[in-house]
Parts: structure tokens; sequence; C-alpha cells
């Protein structure tokens, strides 16, 4: 549910760039995806401020998440990612909504 509310406010702020508003949901997908994978399967070094995470599933996060470079190849495309990382190592709301919010409007303020 909240990936489908967080892709409805990507899709509700970035209306007129489609682009950026599909490198968002990727950023969410294959981020998030190979987080949680890498995380559970290979993931050692807990984080000092999260320590249901993991410094493996972020780095997997990062690297599942620069795909969108192919997508969008901006700087701002890099901000986004940067961002999405530490958005999702928080022990915050949960990273479906918080992610696709933070870096629709890094990409609303940059584009």
């Amino acid at each position: 549910m909240y990936y489908a509310f967080g892709a409805l406010f990507v899709l509700g702020l970035l209306r007129e760039n489609a682009t950026a508003a599909a490198s968002v949901i990727l950023i969410l997908a294959i981020g998030d995806s190979l987080a949680t994978y890498i995380g559970m399967n290979y993931g050692k070094n807990r984080l000092p401020w999260n320590n249901r995470k993991t410094l493996e599933g972020s780095i997997g996060f990062a690297i599942g998440a620069m795909c969108v470079l192919l997508v969008l190849p901006l700087s701002a495309t890099l901000v986004a990612i940067l961002e999405a990382v530490v958005v999702e190592s928080l022990p915050r709301l949960d990273d479906n909504i918080t992610v696709p919010v933070v870096s629709s409007l890094v990409y609303y303020l940059l584009l």
C-alpha cells in the first residue's frame, strides 16, 4: 500500500516530466529490491543509526539505483540517488513512502 501511495505522489508531482517520474519509481523498485536481497543474504555490518539495516544493503540500494542513470543521465539523478540511499537507511517512516517523496522533490527542484 505504501509503495502505491509513493508512486501516486511521484506521478502527481512530476506529471510534467514522465522521464523523471519513471526514474524515481525505478530508484525505489530496483534499489529497494536489491537492498533487501543483499542486506538479508550478505549483510553483516549494521548501520549505527538503524540496526535493522546493513551497510551491504545500502550499497546494494546505491548500485541498483545507479541503473536509473541509463534512463536519465543527469547530475540531478546522482543527487536523487544519494539522497535516496540516505533516506532509505533512516529509521523513520516506511521507505516506500519517504524515498519517492524525497526523490521526487529533488527532481522537482533541480529540473
